[in-house]
């Protein structure tokens, strides 16, 4: 697989989202994924996370990232349970 390729998939599996971490596990340098994020126009929202720009935010999914021992609980963790 070309690089490109590479980075498409895990766009894909992220469902929208990129992770530096993943693409560095990959074999491919940093400076290649910012010409990657460049030319798609990808959104970075988060220390090493990027977002498709034809993607919905979600802030709790990103509080998640930077903090996964986060607990949601009452409502929060009602209206994600559906």
């Amino acid at each position: 697989m070309k690089k490109i390729e590479v980075l498409e998939e895990l766009l894909k599996v992220g469902n929208g989202y990129l992770f530096t971490k993943d693409v560095v596990a990959q074999g491919i340098s940093k400076t290649y994924l910012n010409v990657f994020v460049k030319k798609k126009g990808l959104e970075r929202v988060a220390f090493g996370v990027y977002m498709d720009s034809n993607e919905l935010s979600d802030e709790l999914y990103l509080l998640y990232l930077k903090n996964p021992k986060a607990i949601f609980s009452c409502e929060t963790a009602l209206c994600h349970m559906v």
